[in-house]
């Protein structure tokens, strides 16, 4: 193979590692990966079922990107386009409660991605394959006033999805991610404002013995319901802010300046209740970005009872 066509692959993978679509999510490049899906929670982040209740949500996304700023002299890409599709199915089950206004349960999500990435007039497509899985061993839910929810749980993304150092396309990121998350929403009859913080630490990937950087990321939501017949339809504006807060290492050695990523992603939100369940579609449209990838998210989503 010509050194040409050696690192055309080469620029080829890392385009597509850099928005490959983790648990209904999306992730940088392996310089800069996220496994916790970034964007997601932006809908009554900390209220979880009654004990004894269980609910079903089904997330669907489309990212489409065609840039990569970067800083320093941190790795960047050649010209590409890339767009990935995620479908992804999530149960949440609360089993006891642990007291007055304290509930104890655990979920987890599958997720399927199908990526298709151009870099130099080449079409890269991995097809629907199965991601990394996100297991949520337990979520502890505190009903702290009459307007005001708060919950604490812990994410563990195992290395389970499809993954090869010689593949352009892979929907797995070759290593596991545990996420201590946080999540709060204030909801009165009109308004509701949601925020889901979590702090992401990655394991070594072995393939590459490379070294992602630990990170921090916000997702939000300001909703109000502006019609007075109508208080099942919710406007809102919604999006995350991440950075980065440690450097990537290889092979015990830094990555260009650290390759540290930062993102903030913002856009406008519908959502429609229909009983204990209900409709989301929303935008998000990405800025101030370092390190990774640049492009738009749009997603729908729904919940329902079981």
């Amino acid at each position: 193979m010509s050194q040409t066509t050696t690192g055309l692959r080469h620029a080829a993978a890392a385009a597509a590692l850099c928005v490959l679509a983790g648990p209904f999510g999306s992730k940088a490049e392996e310089t800069s990966g996220t496994n916790f899906p970034v964007g997601v929670n932006t809908a009554l982040s900390a209220i979880y079922p009654p004990a004894g209740a269980t609910e079903y949500f089904n997330y669907n996304l489309y990212y489409s990107a065609g840039a990569y700023p970067t800083t320093g002299n941190n790795p960047g890409l050649p010209p590409f386009h890339t767009s990935v599709f995620v479908e992804a199915v999530r149960i949440n089950h609360t089993w006891i409660n642990l007291g007055p206004d304290i509930t104890f349960g655990s979920g987890f999500a599958l997720n399927f991605v199908d990526q298709t990435i151009n870099i130099a007039r080449t079409r890269y497509n991995g097809g629907l394959q199965f991601a990394d899985p996100d297991i949520i061993p337990y979520n502890i839910g505190f009903h702290v006033l009459p307007n005001l929810w708060v919950s604490q749980m812990f994410d563990v993304f195992p290395d389970w999805g499809q993954y090869s150092r010689n593949d352009v396309v892979n929907t797995g990121l070759g290593y596991a991610t545990y996420s201590p998350e946080l999540a709060v929403t204030y909801l009165t009859r009109k308004l509701e404002v949601s925020l889901d913080a979590h702090y992401d630490f990655n394991s070594r990937n072995t393939h590459t013995d490379y070294q992602s950087g630990q990170l921090f990321d916000v997702d939000y939501v300001v909703g109000y319901r502006p019609v007075e017949r109508c208080q099942a339809l919710q406007l809102g504006l919604n999006g995350y802010l991440l950075e980065q807060t440690t450097d990537d290492t290889q092979a015990g050695r830094t990555v260009g300046t650290g390759n540290r990523s930062q993102v903030v992603g913002y856009g406008p939100l519908v959502r429609y209740d229909i009983g204990h369940g209900g409709l989301l579609l929303k935008w998000q449209h990405e800025a101030f970005v370092e390190n990774r990838t640049k492009g738009d998210r749009i997603w729908f989503q729904f919940a329902i009872p079981l």
